[in-house]
């Protein structure tokens, strides 16, 4: 059963931001569920009910037991907001609610701000160290 494409357009907004934050965090935090292959350029994101795939252009998040697309999204930059609006492509399952809760839940949303926020945390750390060790001309 298909989706209305209304409230796929609508489900499409509210993951599709979270989804490609949650790459990012998990590239960063270096997870084993985390891939990412150069060749056809794409990046895998497996979890126990789906796996999210992006491949510069495409967002897309497809059902594990099916392997049906739930989600098929490209995003473009909105001049006004700097922001990335996404625009939802038809797909034969859809977006569920439960889909939706899941990942657009604020704890969820939490834990992926702070696991970046680690990361730029580390990666300012260890540039300062080595400014330090510059300075004192210590320089490993």
């Amino acid at each position: 059963m298909t989706v209305n494409a209304e409230i796929q357009q609508q489900r499409t907004s509210q993951i599709a931001p979270n989804l490609m934050a949650l790459l990012k965090a998990k590239k960063i935090s270096k997870s084993p569920d985390y891939s990412y292959d150069a060749l056809p350029n794409i990046t895998i994101l497996t979890d126990e009910e789906h796996l999210i795939t992006f491949d510069g252009f495409y967002l897309k998040l497809l059902d594990r037991q099916t392997g049906k697309e739930k989600m098929i999204a490209t995003g473009t930059r909105n001049q006004e907001t700097g922001d990335i609006d996404w625009k939802a492509h038809s797909v034969s399952l859809g977006l569920s609610l439960e889909d939706v809760e899941k990942y657009d839940n604020p704890s969820l949303i939490v834990q992926i701000k702070q696991t970046i926020l680690e990361a730029y945390q580390q990666e300012q750390k260890i540039s300062l160290d080595r400014i330090n060790a510059l300075t004192k001309g210590d320089l490993n």
